[in-house]
């Protein structure tokens, strides 16, 4: 039996919720293992219905993203966490600052509603002025994330010593790294295309590479499949989500 296909886990800007579908078609049959090396807010693993055959890595720089993560797949109880359904604005500010750092639910519910109530999911210093989302809905959650989570190795490595460390011909790599010019984006934003194209090179599995369009990139990938869509924007300012925008799907296959 496939597990299940799930929502998102967290809020993250770039998320790939809306053109996933588009890449479970390119996704070939045969891997054994999968491996995401920018996994974000996990949007593309969570939402795929793997066999039970396949193994599961995901992987972020981000500590305290992966150390969510982590949380989610111990299963705490939930019993008592009624007390974070709330979508008063200083209530949810006092979550979001006395958790900030914390261990346990303090520090998963600070993390949460800080990237929910972020313009975009971006999280830095954009905290919306409405703050109104409650976390209590993903508390809710967590147990069947849970479920997904229990048999996934979940780590918090630089990605291309993940990426050289799977090189192997079992192995599928999905990667969605943080795009060119999204510096201030992200909390470790600084991405050298040269060297991840020099690794994908050498690469003996699979892989599946979504980017944003740009002639550099282009060039950096040239000699492999090449796909372009254009992906709608759902609103952030900082210019990767605000409008429409072209993204290449490049893979190796």
């Amino acid at each position: 039996m496939s597990d299940k296909k799930m929502s998102p886990v967290f809020t993250r800007v770039g998320n790939k919720t809306a053109i996933k579908n588009k890449l479970y078609s390119l996704f070939p049959s045969d891997f054994k293992v999968y491996v995401e090396p920018y996994v974000g807010g996990g949007s593309v693993f969570m939402g795929y219905p793997f066999k039970p055959d396949q193994k599961i890595v995901i992987n972020d720089i981000e500590k305290d993203l992966i150390k969510s993560y982590k949380f989610i797949k111990s299963n705490p109880s939930i019993v008592g966490t009624e007390k974070y359904d709330t979508q008063e604005k200083t209530k949810l500010e006092s979550l979001i600052k006395s958790g900030k750092g914390k261990s346990g639910f303090p520090g998963f519910v600070s993390f949460i509603t800080y990237y929910a109530n972020s313009f975009g999911g971006v999280g830095s210093d954009t905290v919306a002025k409405d703050i109104s989302v409650s976390p209590y809905y993903r508390i809710k959650r967590i147990p069947e994330q849970a479920e997904k989570l229990k048999n996934i190795t979940i780590l918090n490595q630089d990605a291309l010593t993940l990426i050289k460390k799977y090189n192997r011909p079992d192995v599928f790599l999905y990667l969605d790294p943080p795009y060119e010019n999204s510096e201030k984006l992200y909390e470790n934003d600084t991405i050298k295309y040269e060297k991840l194209a020099n690794v994908l090179k050498t690469f003996k599995g699979k892989w599946l590479l979504s980017v944003n369009a740009s002639n550099n990139i282009k060039k950096l990938f040239v000699g492999y499949k090449i796909a372009t869509i254009n992906v709608k924007g759902v609103g952030h300012k900082e210019g990767i989500s605000d409008s429409d925008r072209r993204e290449f799907l490049i893979k190796n296959y």
